[in-house]
């Protein structure tokens, strides 16, 4: 390291101020000088005493010499006599150490092998535990896959798990009653619980469906419209936020009018007595249980007559210069099909992005382009091929043609919607052959 000029001629300062102050006065010097400058010259050695100077000169040489060998060995020894009392200082202080070390560890190890293997004890607390016939939510929503898609809501005094569609409860059943009858003999929710199963009420969707709800509680789609009336009317009047009743089992729900029996009710619904006297919901002791007016049944397996669903035609005169098709349909609509032609849906519905185009799967005259309600339908066109082949569009977003043109197969009536009743953007497509509603599968490419 570089020192500064002036941290030396500091240095240098103090050293000569040190010096001046360990000097004797100037006095005593002058005389200790004198003294020793006459003896030297009072002194004349001779040669022999010379010869004995220098002898004595090497003796003390080679005794300052064993002597400064004897104090290095001295020192060498005490180093090493002070390195081994630092080892043994150490092995008997640091030794302990570890060892204690090592003892805590197996201590710990020892305590947590222990709790592990030991029962907690019961604290007898009031733990309030689900009853053995209800199975596990995380079971049961992996079973029915219904944990975030099925809201469910409390029907009456039942109570309803949002992710269990058939709810086992520890009451006693209860005698089917309605709290209120629907209007024209609509079947109304039941307050009722069973410790088997009990009606739900599910709110609809955006983009469901009556196959797709049915499905999810793999039921048959006629039960879910048998018990919804409006709904059976036309499937096709559903919007999300709609309620519908979810009857546990496939079959029919009835509400009891005067004049029914037991009996009746087993021939119209094509199913025996005692199916419906054993279906625990019901609350029927046997054959001859009396029903009153007003009481909600469910007839198990249970079956309605088909009845054809009326769409309104168009009566008008088609010119005689109306273009005809060629019965040879093509696709009106790229996209997914959401639900399936069936005798409750007597069309397909074709799922796309809102704005789609839609075109004309076959050549033939507008017969009608409305921007309507038009009874759920919503914006729609129908087009008369000239052959006995009618298509319908429905719940389009835009109609591109008008009543009483000419279109060619291809060419676009318009874009895909959700107007009417509908729960999401899809395409509506209907094809009938003198006046009846036919499977679109058995004509498309």
């Amino acid at each position: 390291m570089l020192k500064s000029k002036q941290h030396v001629d500091q240095r240098q300062f103090i050293f000569h101020n040190s010096r001046r102050s360990n000097d004797p006065p100037a006095s005593d010097r002058e005389d200790l000088l004198s003294s020793v400058s006459s003896s030297f010259s009072e002194l004349n050695p001779s040669p022999s005493q010379n010869q004995f100077h220098q002898s004595s000169d090497s003796a003390a040489e080679a005794a300052l010499e064993e002597g400064s060998n004897g104090l290095a060995d001295a020192a060498g020894g005490s180093f090493g006599n002070l390195s081994s009392s630092i080892q043994s200082f150490l092995r008997e202080q640091v030794a302990p150490i570890r060892l204690a070390s090592h003892l805590a560890v197996l201590v710990v190890a020892a305590i947590v092998i222990l709790v592990r293997r030991v029962d907690p004890p019961d604290w007898n607390f009031p733990l309030h535990t689900l009853p053995a016939d209800v199975p596990l939510v995380e079971s049961a929503a992996a079973d029915t896959q219904l944990a975030r898609r099925n809201p469910i809501v409390e029907v009456g005094n039942a109570l309803q798990r949002a992710v269990l569609p058939f709810t086992r409860t520890s009451e006693e059943p209860a005698v089917a009653s309605p709290s209120k009858q629907g209007a024209e003999g609509e079947p109304v929710a039941v307050a009722a619980s069973s410790k088997i199963f009990s009606i739900q009420i599910y709110e609809v969707q955006p983009a469901d469906n009556v196959q797709k709800i049915a499905a999810r509680y793999d039921l048959r789609p006629e039960t879910i419209l048998w018990a919804n009336p409006k709904l059976e009317s036309n499937p096709d009047l559903m919007w999300p936020g709609q309620e519908l009743i979810i009857p546990p089992v496939d079959g029919v729900m009835h509400v009891v009018r005067p004049g029914d029996t037991l009996s009746t009710l087993a021939l119209k619904y094509k199913v025996s007595v005692e199916e419906i006297v054993e279906f625990p919901l019901n609350n029927l002791e046997s054959a001859n249980s009396p029903i009153t007016r007003g009481r909600q049944l469910i007839i198990p397996n249970g079956t309605k007559p088909y009845v054809a669903r009326q769409v309104a035609m168009y009566r008008g005169p088609v010119p005689a210069n109306a273009i005809r098709g060629s019965g040879n349909f093509a696709w009106p609509v790229s996209g997914h099909i959401t639900q399936q032609f069936w005798h409750g849906h007597r069309a397909i519905d074709v799922g796309a992005r809102a704005g789609a185009p839609i075109v004309a799967a076959d050549s033939g005259y507008v017969i009608k382009a409305s921007l309507g309600w038009n009874g759920g339908y919503g914006r729609m066109v129908m087009i008369d091929h000239g052959n006995g082949f009618v298509s319908l569009y429905a719940h389009m977003n835009s109609v591109y043609v008008r009543q009483g043109e000419n279109v060619a197969k291809g060419e676009q009536l318009g874009t895909v919607g959700n107007t009417g009743r509908s729960t999401g953007p899809h395409l509506h497509f209907e094809i009938r052959l003198d006046g009846a509603a036919r499977n679109p599968f058995y004509f498309l490419p």
